[in-house]
């Protein structure tokens, strides 16, 4: 009927759009070192990571947070710091989260590639001229939960090294479950599987469809890459200022 085809059209549109949600979602993550794919997952909104400190004259309290900021309102040199030294009075940033980086952790004691990920904050709240940077080595530990810090020491002059283990910090992860991405990234597919079973055995049994016709909604995903295009070329040309992409 002619208020079906708007509604298995409108059905089709949101299947398109949880299938593109479901990808920027899963490519989202930038949290991810080769096979350690569940770092991610270390990352806190709160009750952040902390270590106490102390120098001999002054107290320190590290607070600590992975692939995610430190969000403290005392600790704001930076926009984005994912370490704050806090002294009892005030906070200094000592990594920024823009300049992460990760590289192969490596046992200090043997000197060889360990289960893990060393994950280095730079640009933190400059003391002098040198600007604050952390360094955290996580060791895989299925034993630790999301993580805990063990120790944290100054290697030089306003460089930070903090020793941290994790489950996730192992290779894989550590069978936490799939990630939101994931999780609509499968969504999308059985929901695909069923629309097109279901309209293909509607339209075979009750509207006598064969071959092509079969498909539901045929005409509008046999159009829908040439819609991508078009509308990929008119953002083209919008963004560029009607330099790039004119319409025919």
């Amino acid at each position: 009927s002619s208020t079906r085809i708007p509604k298995m059209r409108s059905l089709s549109v949101f299947l398109v759009l949880v299938g593109l949600a479901a990808i920027v979602s899963a490519s989202s993550n930038t949290c991810v070192y080769g096979d350690y794919k569940n770092l991610g997952k270390m990352t806190r909104t709160s009750n952040y990571y902390s270590i106490a400190t102390t120098d001999g004259q002054t107290d320190y309290t590290w607070f600590v947070n992975v692939c995610g900021t430190v969000v403290r309102s005392d600790c704001t040199a930076i926009a984005d710091p994912t370490v704050c030294q806090y002294n009892g009075a005030t906070s200094y940033p000592a990594g920024s989260l823009s300049a992460q980086s990760f590289s192969t952790l490596i046992n200090s004691t043997t000197g060889n590639p360990a289960t893990g990920v060393t994950i280095t904050y730079g640009a933190g709240q400059p003391c002098g001229s040198t600007p604050r940077t952390s360094t955290i080595d996580i060791y895989c530990d299925k034993d630790a939960g999301q993580g805990i810090i063990v120790s944290t020491m100054e290697t030089s002059t306003c460089q930070y090294e903090f020793l941290m283990r994790s489950e996730y910090a192992c290779t894989g992860g550590s069978g936490g479950g799939l990630d939101v991405g994931w999780i609509l990234i499968i969504t999308a597919l059985c929901l695909i599987i069923v629309y097109l079973i279901v309209g293909g055995v509607v339209k075979f049994v009750k509207f006598e469809a064969r071959g092509l016709e079969i498909i539901p909604n045929k005409d509008f995903w046999f159009a829908f890459p040439g819609l991508v295009f078009d509308g990929s070329k008119f953002f083209v040309y919008k963004i560029s200022m009607g330099k790039a992409c004119a319409p025919n």
